[in-house]
């Protein structure tokens, strides 16, 4: 097993950041039973307490730092760069680009237009 906990700051948080700096990470929780999450990077599954779902099913709330798995008010359906962002914060260097070529595949991010694969920089200089 791969599992990594899910303690990162939101992408909205530090896209409004006006300099560099030292942030300290968020634990992320289920947002009705407030349990901490987890990600299992060998099937691409968050979960909490024994529940685990795809990646690509949960919603994310970016102001409180949780997820949920059915659409409520405040959230939103997670994407890529959401995840590329999280995914560039609980990893190593070493394994980001691995793991980020993994994720591509997850949510079905084809190779731009022009042949080449969207690097990380590519992905990671949106606004989530």
């Amino acid at each position: 097993m791969n599992r990594k906990e899910l303690k990162f700051e939101a992408p909205r948080y530090l896209n409004e950041l006006r300099e560099a700096t030292q942030t300290n990470k968020q634990q992320w929780t289920h947002g009705s039973s407030s349990a901490p999450l987890v990600l299992e990077l060998d099937t691409w599954e968050i979960g909490y307490e024994g529940t685990f779902a795809h990646i690509t099913e949960w919603h994310v709330n970016q102001s409180n730092c949780t997820m949920i798995l059915e659409a409520g008010t405040g959230y939103e359906e997670i994407d890529f760069p959401f995840c590329a962002a999280m995914l560039g914060q609980i990893v190593s260097r070493e394994d980001f680009l691995k793991y980020f070529s993994e994720l591509q595949e997850e949510f079905r991010v084809s190779p731009t237009p022009g042949g080449d694969a969207p690097t990380p920089s590519d992905k990671l200089n949106t606004n989530v």
